[in-house]
């Protein structure tokens, strides 16, 4: 009886008869018992049923990723047009009742002359201006000014720096009667 080392007997292994290199081995056997070449086969279509679950979830994620992220940019957009508008309603609030109090200051005054007709003229101006303001949604204005600074670029910065340097006079104009409240 000869047997070879690496090899499995052949059919009639253990029952006396020799092992012959002719005779077709029994297929090997997986664990399950079923053949390895079907173990294989069974293994890949598990694998592929796996990666195309993980693809197919994946997929789904990312979708739902960009819906809440379209949803996300929407609410966003609106909540900054909101904002926006309430500021530009805000600012012709403001422009009108200055407006107004110029007017009357220029109606009480007791001496009429230059003076009174400046400030009514500028009364008017500032009306107006509140006006024009009114008529426009914030991403006309932010349009206008785009165009006005490329038209006239200097006028544009002098008018930018006077603002700032209005805004931080008044500022701090509004700010020290606070301070001199605490103190006091």
């Amino acid at each position: 009886m000869t047997y070879h080392e690496g090899r499995s007997p052949g059919p009639g292994s253990g029952t006396g008869q020799p092992f012959d290199p002719a005779t077709p081995a029994a297929p090997e056997t997986s664990p399950t018992g079923g053949s390895a070449p079907d173990a294989a086969q069974g293994v890949r279509e598990r694998v592929s049923t796996t990666v195309d679950a993980a693809k197919e979830e994946a997929s789904k994620v990312t979708g739902e990723a960009r819906r809440q992220l379209h949803h996300l940019t929407g609410r966003t957009r609106d909540e900054a047009t909101s904002q926006a508008r309430q500021q530009k309603d805000r600012a012709v609030s403001g422009l009108r009742t200055m407006s107004e109090e110029l007017r009357s200051m220029s109606d009480h005054s007791s001496q009429p002359g230059m003076a009174g007709d400046l400030v009514r003229e500028a009364a008017g101006r500032a009306d107006d201006f509140a006006g024009w303001l009114d008529g426009r949604e914030p991403g006309e204005l932010i349009e206008e000014v785009r165009a006005f600074a490329s038209r006239r670029p200097g006028m544009f910065l002098a008018l930018a720096v006077g603002a700032g340097v209005l805004a931080g006079r008044l500022t701090r104009g509004m700010a020290r009667p606070t301070e001199q409240d605490a103190s006091s």
